[in-house]
């Protein structure tokens, strides 16, 4: 956001622009702090800036001090309280947290290869990022229009429809991996 108020997102030739000074008139409702938005062809020149050219560093990113431990280090325990947020206020994450517990433990009871791991592994990875990415979206949606609207419904449903689809997904890597051996222990 600039010291005008506004917020430029670029996309390719076109820009588009948001002010806070109206409604969201291309929606037609709230939209949080009330954005005007306006479609521009051409770049808005800012008086006495000068645009980067194609790999260099803007100047509003090359102030910062670079590369910190420190820094690495507490972007880490940010995850951390995100993943403990996640747990503790979401109950659909306390069900994949079981089925992640059980699933490991038949694996491990199993035997499995390190092929069968890394299907099961990364099928478990899916299924917890689409829930964390359904959580913030929802929680986000919550923030920008705390009444009811119809396409912010329409985003949560399609945000849970994609848990949905990761954590079936899922069952069939889970079952396609772990049923043959499974079958073979418990018939032999």
């Amino acid at each position: 956001m600039g010291r005008s108020g506004r917020l430029v997102l670029n996309f390719g030739p076109r820009r588009l622009h948001f002010e806070p000074v109206g409604v969201f008139k291309e929606v037609g409702y709230k939209f949080g702090r009330y954005w005007d938005v306006a479609w521009m062809q051409k770049p808005v020149p800012r008086a006495g800036v000068r645009r980067p050219s194609l790999g260099e560093v803007p100047p509003s990113m090359s102030n910062h001090a670079g590369f910190s431990v420190r820094k690495r280090i507490e972007s880490f325990g940010y995850a951390i309280r995100g993943m403990a947020t996640l747990l503790s206020s979401q109950p659909n994450a306390w069900i994949h947290a079981a089925a992640t517990l059980a699933v490991v433990c038949l694996a491990l009871t199993l035997r499995l290869d390190r092929l069968d791991w890394a299907l099961l592994v990364t099928s478990i990875a899916m299924v917890w990022a689409a829930e964390a990415f359904n959580s913030a979206l929802e929680w986000l949606c919550d923030v920008a229009s705390p009444e009811q609207h119809p396409l912010v419904e329409k985003a949560k449903d399609v945000a849970a429809a994609a848990v949905l689809i990761a954590s079936i997904a899922a069952a069939i890597v889970g079952c396609l991996v772990m049923g043959p051996p499974l079958w073979a222990a418990l018939s032999g």
